[in-house]
């Protein structure tokens, strides 16, 4: 789980309502107080990125995108990849009152209003600047402005100085996911899944005994949603964990043929985004021993008849339920052919 480990991103579906996000010399967006020029590397490596000039005007120097359509009192994620030109400052604003400031040559966030920013790195001069927002009425646009200074958009521009622009979004929801093109109409993203077969070296031929484990970081707000590996289908037989971040309640079930204990509960502190999840549960003939954060409870279970060896990342809802899925970013998911000892099931999961 160290910064050299590879891991496994899984996001929830979403849209991005931006229905030009690349294209900055459509019609969809309108330009004030600035043009814009094409032909330049964008984060991805191709020549798509567009720079955002200043025209020789006193005020506002932006380009804004044409309605989309909100829900009143939703919460909603603006995005842009932006890169310093000449003006090293970029202003994003949303509805009425929520506004925010990026420094792009030293990557941090200046002057926010209303909701909250985050500036990320993408390499090669690049960060991806975000503001979430609760819509104030059933239309919003997404505005991109340069900017001289924190808190200063509004200037007389040179006719030459600018900066650089790819890939807007608007999301439904409290954080961005990974980014979502689109060309000419809102394009969406199907929920992640992760799925592996295991052969029978992994967990053993009878599958009455074996642990599972994983590591995860919370990848959103803390609100009620489930992280879970199913091995196969809960309908059938399977070996589960859940977490719900916000109450930090954690659950395992142990199902065989349609029978099993389940939702036996640990509860830890509530999770924010940004947080570590580590569980294992162990089963052995009959019983099972389960860690959360390095907390533990203990049960019994039906012993495991059926194959079971089909493994899920973020498969499931809620407990008891499908439909919600998490976005979490799994730093380790291990599989064991035997019940680990609760010394060692500690060491897997104490944070």
């Amino acid at each position: 789980g160290g910064a050299s480990c590879p891991s496994l991103l899984l996001e929830p579906s979403r849209t991005n309502l931006v229905t030009q996000s690349e294209y900055f010399g459509d019609s969809y967006w309108t330009k004030s107080g600035t043009s814009v020029t094409s032909g330049f590397t964008s984060p991805e490596g191709l020549s798509n990125a567009y720079k955002l000039v200043e025209d020789t005007s006193s005020g506002f120097h932006r380009l804004y995108s044409g309605i989309v359509s909100t829900i009143v009192s939703n919460t909603y994620t603006t995005s842009v990849y932006a890169k310093a030109g000449e003006r090293n400052w970029v202003f994003i604003e949303g509805p009425s009152g929520y506004t925010a400031y990026f420094d792009l040559t030293n990557g941090v966030k200046g002057t926010i209003a209303g909701g909250t920013a985050t500036i990320t790195p993408m390499g090669n001069g690049w960060y991806r600047c975000t503001l979430n927002w609760v819509a104030q009425s059933s239309n919003t646009r997404h505005f991109v402005y340069t900017a001289t200074s924190d808190g200063l958009n509004s200037y007389i521009g040179d006719g030459t100085s600018g900066l650089y622009i790819y890939g807007a979004t608007i999301e439904a929801g409290s954080y961005p996911t990974s980014y979502i093109p689109t060309y000419g109409t809102s394009a969406s993203r199907a929920v992640d899944n992760g799925y592996k077969a295991l052969p029978d070296s992994i967990l053993g031929a009878d599958y009455n005994e074996g642990t599972l484990f994983f590591e995860a970081e919370l990848n959103q707000e803390a609100i009620t949603r489930a992280v879970s590996i199913v091995s196969p289908f809960w309908t059938t037989s399977s070996v589960r964990i859940e977490c719900t971040p916000s109450t930090g309640l954690f659950a395992c079930d142990i199902v065989n043929a349609g029978v099993g204990a389940t939702g036996t509960t640990i509860s830890v502190s509530p999770l924010s985004k940004g947080d570590t999840i580590k569980c294992a549960l162990a089963w052995n003939n009959g019983s099972f021993v389960f860690y959360a954060n390095g907390q533990s409870t203990s049960g019994t279970c039906p012993i495991m008849t059926t194959k079971i060896n089909n493994l899920y990342l973020n498969r499931l809802g809620t407990f008891g339920g499908g439909g919600n899925y998490a976005s979490n970013d799994f730093k380790q998911v291990l599989a064991f052919p035997t019940a680990l000892t609760n010394a060692e099931l500690a060491a897997l999961t104490t944070i």
